[in-house]
């Protein structure tokens, strides 16, 4: 599993855009198996979750490219905190990858909203 991100903030520099592209290799959805994509993404230093969604893979719409799967999600959060050199907010995005309710996969990612 691989992903891609982009964290905008929108015009108005308040509001931050998170869109993420995530791309599977091998057949998915023609094998019988059942995969779920878990998405959180939160401020470092806080239990409170800016996302926390799971998506059953079998039910979302993709693209296929060369036995990749791409999968397309995009947030809107509002009143987001952005990083700077002087205040330096982090946010942790984890994707966890379940293969028949089974973790198989979890990629960490620390990033930030730059001011």
């Amino acid at each position: 599993m691989i992903f891609l991100q982009k964290l905008p903030l929108d015009e108005k520099y308040e509001n931050g855009i998170l869109d993420l592209e995530v791309d599977i290799t091998g057949k998915t959805k023609k094998l019988k198996i059942s995969f779920s994509l878990e998405i959180i993404f939160k401020n470092i230093n806080s239990n409170h979750f800016l996302v926390k969604e799971e998506y059953s893979l079998g039910s979302l719409h993709s693209t296929t490219e060369n036995d990749i799967e791409k999968y397309n999600f995009h947030y809107e959060l509002e009143n987001i905190l952005k990083w700077s050199a002087e205040t330096q907010i982090y946010m942790n995005c984890i994707l966890f990858l379940k293969e028949n309710g089974v973790m198989t996969q979890i990629i960490p990612l620390k990033t930030g909203f730059k001011n």
